[in-house]
Order: structure tokens, then sequence, then C-alpha cells
């Protein structure tokens, strides 16, 4: 799904695989980036994670205002998006696999490279790519970053060997995203895990300087995508939470 501004303009690309309840993708990331102000091209709120005896669910609290985002002096002209869901195995897409009569869709696991492929050749983020070459992007997808996981250091390296030169920024833990229709703002909550900084709840892989070829003989092939068990089909949980935040 294309990411649109307020005014009509492509800026990121969205694969919605959550479709139901009060958190469906489509719904949620078409509100939040068609707001006038996105404060998520300067500014991120940290949240911390708060693990209560006896409960099942976590719940969050913000530490501090929002502050400024590592991305932000980049960001003069704003920024790119990419959301997937994603976790421990990799990003989330949602495929048919099946035919156009017979359609059977699925939602695969894309791990690592493979979702740099997916993105390489998607219509969608090739339009903004295009529109915005060099501006820096942003990835919505939960753990992405997490260098145990390497998931967005990965695709990064499929997408900058294709020759597009973007800076790409990850967050280590979740994230989610955030509005308010009043004031017309969007922006970007970002969990800071126990024990680090804010700054050390964002990564960034820094495009190179030098062109590079497509793609071709002699490089990586993409991996084959997998469908994970249900289990880990939700492992990474990045929609909006019921009310406007």
């Amino acid at each position: 799904m294309p990411l649109l501004d307020h005014e009509g303009k492509i800026i990121g690309v969205s694969f919605p695989t959550h479709h139901t309840g009060y958190n469906a993708d489509r719904k949620a990331y078409r509100t939040w980036s068609r707001m006038p102000n996105r404060l998520s091209d300067t500014e991120f709120v940290p949240e911390i994670r708060i693990d209560r005896a006896g409960r099942r669910n976590p719940s969050w609290k913000d530490r501090g205002p929002a502050q400024p985002a590592p991305w932000a002096a980049d960001a003069q002209d704003g920024m790119l998006y990419v959301h997937a869901h994603a976790g421990r195995r990799g990003f989330e897409i949602d495929a048919n696999v099946g035919t156009d009569d017979d359609p059977d869709w699925r939602t695969l696991l894309a791990p690592r490279r493979f979702f740099g492929h997916v993105l390489a050749a998607n219509r969608h983020f090739l339009a903004a790519s295009g529109a915005a070459p060099r501006r820096p992007l942003l990835m919505l997808c939960c753990h992405a970053g997490n260098p145990d996981y390497g998931h967005a250091l990965h695709a990064t390296e499929v997408l900058h060997s294709e020759g597009l030169r973007h800076d790409v920024y990850a967050t280590v833990a979740q994230n989610w995203i955030g509005w308010d229709k009043e004031n017309g703002t969007a922006g970007v909550i970002v969990e800071v895990p126990a024990g680090s900084s804010p700054s050390d709840a964002v990564v960034v892989i820094r495009a190179p300087d030098e062109a590079a070829p497509p793609v071709g003989i002699g490089q990586e092939a993409p991996l084959a995508a997998t469908i994970p068990p249900p289990v880990e089909r939700r492992s990474g949980v990045d929609a909006l939470s019921p009310t406007d935040r």
C-alpha cells in the first residue's frame, strides 16, 4: 500500500498484514501518513516497557518528552517510510500464493535480504525513492535494527547494491505510530530497551557515496520466502493502540 502525504505525494510503502480490529494496518497507516504535520520527520517519543508481575502483557510509559530524532539533521526535505511488521525471524508480507481467479492470501516471512529484494522491486517504494532519491528512510518495523537479527542491515545492503542511496534508520526494539487529527500531527514512538539510552534505540545504515551497479551475476540471489507458524506471525507489534496518541 503506498503511503501518501496530505498533498497526495508518495512518501513510502506499507505492507499491511493486520487486517481486522482496532489496529488494522490499512486504515491506521493511511491516516497517519496523510497528517499535514509529520513530527516524525524530526523527532520521536521514547518509551519504556514495564513488565509487571502476574500480568501477561507489559505496559508502557513515556520516558520523557519528544526529543530530536537522529535522522532530523538529514531530513530537511522530509523522510521516506517503510512499514512492515517484523520480529525475530524477519519481516511479514502478504502474498497471493493462489491464482487471480482462486486467490489464497498468506502471510509470508521475508527474512533479511529477501525483504530488500521485495522493496527493490516494489513499484510504490520505487516511486517514493525516485521522487526523493536522497531522503533518509525510516523503517517502521519492530526490531529491524536489532544487531543480533541484522534485518535492516541486510535488507539495506540489497537496496544499496541496486543503486538506491538512502541512509536507513531502524529501531532496535518496538515502535508505534500515533497521530492527532485535531492538530494534524503524526509522530513515532520508539521503545528504549532497558539499560540503554534513547540515542541507542535507533541504528543507522549509511549509504555509500559511490554509484553501484544493479544486483546481477555473481551476487547473492533472493532468499526463498517461507510461511511462518502462527506464533511467529505476530512477534513484532507496531500497530496502533485503540486511541489516537
